[in-house]
């Protein structure tokens, strides 16, 4: 999708030279092009770094309690 809208922008762009209705075409392709890209990568980051920080944390939980577990029965 980013590089159908890209390409858009860029011959709308072009043909901006001859018809001014074009350059607020372009305008509102490159804006569409900039929120698409922002909101795909940007929900992807974050749910990326969420998922990684629970899988850490979950790892933790179980040596944590694995640990705690031996220790205490070990007294």
């Amino acid at each position: 999708m980013f590089p159908l809208l890209l390409v858009s922008f860029l011959l709308t762009v072009a043909a901006g030279f001859a018809n001014p209705v074009w350059w607020l075409a372009s305008a509102v392709l490159l804006y569409l092009a900039v929120r698409h890209r922002q909101g795909y990568l940007g929900y992807d980051a974050e749910y990326r770094a969420y998922r990684e920080r629970r899988i850490r944390q979950d790892r933790y939980d179980k040596r944590y309690r694995a640990e705690r577990g031996s220790t205490a029965r070990g007294k």
